[in-house]
Formats: C-alpha cells, structure tokens, sequence
C-alpha cells in the first residue's frame, strides 16, 4: 500500500475565538497557507468557525481581517460563526455581507468530533 492509499481523510477545523486582532490574523493566515500548501503536505479539508468574542470582528474587524474572510471564502474555505452569538452581538447583516455561514456551534463542534476533525484554536 502506497502513503495516499493509507492517508485518511484529512480535515481541520480553526476555532477563533479571540478578538484581539494580532491573534485573529495569525488564525486566518493559517488557514491561507494550509490551503495553499503542495498536495503532499495538504488536508483535505478545512473550515474556520468564529465563536465567542471573535463573533465581534464581523462589525469591528480591520479591513484586513475582512479581507482575509473574504479570500477564504472564495477560496472555498468554509468560514462560519455561531447562530446565536450573531444574534448576541447583532451583526447578521455583517455576516450575510461578508458570506459567512451562521449556524449552531453545538453542531458543529459534534461534527468535528465525529469526523476526527485536528482543531486549533486561537
């Protein structure tokens, strides 16, 4: 057996939860280099979910934070942030501008689990 016929089905997930800007930003350059690395050091999946404080950044974040979302995204990286701390902070319409899929942290962090997700969190 050859090392792709053994590699598993590999997925991350970056949890951001800070909201401190030097952090965040060193969260989603992560997430840019990991999707850009060469097919023998890639994963096979990646995601970014916005919990806890960093669910502020939609409204308050640096152009640049924005932008950073705005690439992952249209790199196809999901990027997501928890449903009811949208609604906590009041930033639905931030987040439906920039894309961002807003749903259950619950689930997703089962999910994670279930699928053997490597999660980092920042």
């Amino acid at each position: 057996m050859n090392e792709s016929e053994n590699r598993r089905n590999s997925q991350m997930g970056i949890m951001v939860v800070s909201k401190q800007e030097d952090r965040v930003k060193v969260a989603l350059s992560l997430a840019l280099h990991i999707q850009e690395a060469p097919a023998e050091e890639s994963i096979d999946h990646l995601e970014v979910y916005l919990f806890a404080e960093a669910t502020e950044l939609l409204r308050n974040g640096s152009d640049e934070i924005k932008g950073m979302i705005r690439e992952l995204i249209a790199r196809g990286i999901m990027v997501g942030a928890c449903k009811n701390l949208v609604s906590a902070y009041g930033v639905e319409e931030e987040a439906q501008n920039l894309q961002v899929q807003v749903f259950g942290a619950n689930a997703t962090f089962a999910r994670w689990a279930k699928e053997q997700y490597v999660t980092l969190s920042f």
